[in-house]
Protein backbone atom coordinates (compact mmCIF):
# COMPACT_ATOMS: atom_id res chain seq x y z
CA UNK A 1 0.00 0.00 0.00
CA UNK A 2 1.15 3.56 -0.94
CA UNK A 3 0.80 6.32 1.03
CA UNK A 4 -0.58 8.51 -1.38
CA UNK A 5 -3.48 6.38 -1.52
CA UNK A 6 -4.79 7.50 1.60
CA UNK A 7 -7.51 10.55 2.07
CA UNK A 8 -8.43 11.95 5.22
CA UNK A 9 -11.91 12.02 5.79
CA UNK A 10 -13.15 14.02 8.66
CA UNK A 11 -15.67 12.66 10.71
CA UNK A 12 -18.32 14.82 12.64
CA UNK A 13 -20.09 13.81 15.68
CA UNK A 14 -22.84 15.37 17.94
CA UNK A 15 -20.18 16.27 20.44
CA UNK A 16 -16.71 16.62 18.40
CA UNK A 17 -15.06 15.92 14.79
CA UNK A 18 -12.31 13.31 14.35
CA UNK A 19 -10.55 12.07 11.22
CA UNK A 20 -10.11 9.03 9.11
CA UNK A 21 -8.34 7.57 6.33
CA UNK A 22 -10.26 6.24 2.95
CA UNK A 23 -8.09 3.90 1.43
CA UNK A 24 -8.04 4.67 -2.90
CA UNK A 25 -7.91 2.10 -5.26
CA UNK A 26 -5.03 0.21 -6.44
CA UNK A 27 -4.51 -2.45 -9.11
CA UNK A 28 -1.62 -3.46 -6.86
CA UNK A 29 -3.70 -3.80 -3.76
CA UNK A 30 -4.23 -7.17 -2.00
CA UNK A 31 -7.31 -8.13 -0.07
CA UNK A 32 -7.92 -11.39 2.19
CA UNK A 33 -10.91 -12.66 3.06
CA UNK A 34 -11.04 -14.59 6.26
CA UNK A 35 -14.08 -17.05 5.41
CA UNK A 36 -16.21 -19.24 8.02
CA UNK A 37 -14.09 -17.80 11.11
CA UNK A 38 -15.53 -19.38 14.08
CA UNK A 39 -16.63 -17.45 17.34
CA UNK A 40 -13.15 -18.67 19.36
CA UNK A 41 -11.30 -16.94 16.24
CA UNK A 42 -10.21 -13.12 16.18
CA UNK A 43 -8.11 -10.68 13.87
CA UNK A 44 -6.18 -8.28 15.13
CA UNK A 45 -4.85 -5.45 13.87
CA UNK A 46 -2.13 -2.61 14.80
CA UNK A 47 -3.49 0.16 13.46
CA UNK A 48 -0.35 2.65 14.99
CA UNK A 49 3.13 2.13 15.71
CA UNK A 50 5.45 5.32 16.63
CA UNK A 51 8.38 3.11 15.88
CA UNK A 52 10.10 4.25 13.34
CA UNK A 53 9.06 2.87 9.50
CA UNK A 54 8.83 -0.90 8.93
CA UNK A 55 5.85 -3.22 8.10
CA UNK A 56 2.89 -2.88 9.50
CA UNK A 57 2.31 0.87 10.29
CA UNK A 58 -1.04 0.91 8.66
CA UNK A 59 -4.11 -1.80 8.68
CA UNK A 60 -6.80 -0.82 6.23
CA UNK A 61 -9.69 -3.05 6.21
CA UNK A 62 -13.41 -3.68 5.57
CA UNK A 63 -16.42 -5.60 5.81
CA UNK A 64 -19.13 -6.35 3.29
CA UNK A 65 -22.37 -9.19 3.54
CA UNK A 66 -21.40 -12.58 2.87
CA UNK A 67 -23.86 -13.66 0.20
CA UNK A 68 -23.26 -17.36 1.40
CA UNK A 69 -24.43 -16.39 5.07
CA UNK A 70 -28.01 -13.75 4.87
CA UNK A 71 -29.05 -14.43 8.03
CA UNK A 72 -26.19 -14.57 10.80
CA UNK A 73 -25.69 -11.71 13.79
CA UNK A 74 -24.04 -9.00 13.21
CA UNK A 75 -20.63 -8.43 13.80
CA UNK A 76 -19.14 -8.09 16.46
CA UNK A 77 -16.03 -4.93 16.76
CA UNK A 78 -14.18 -3.44 19.46
CA UNK A 79 -11.42 -1.22 20.21
CA UNK A 80 -8.25 -1.94 22.23
CA UNK A 81 -6.03 0.69 23.10
CA UNK A 82 -2.70 -0.20 24.81
CA UNK A 83 0.80 0.94 25.39
CA UNK A 84 3.75 -1.14 25.03
CA UNK A 85 6.77 0.28 26.09
CA UNK A 86 10.11 -1.40 25.72
CA UNK A 87 14.06 -0.55 26.88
Amino acid sequence: MRLDSLRNVELRYPDRTGEIYYLMHESRQRWYFASDMTVDEAWLFKNFDSAPPGPGQLAPHSAFTDPRHLRVSPRESIEVRALAIFH
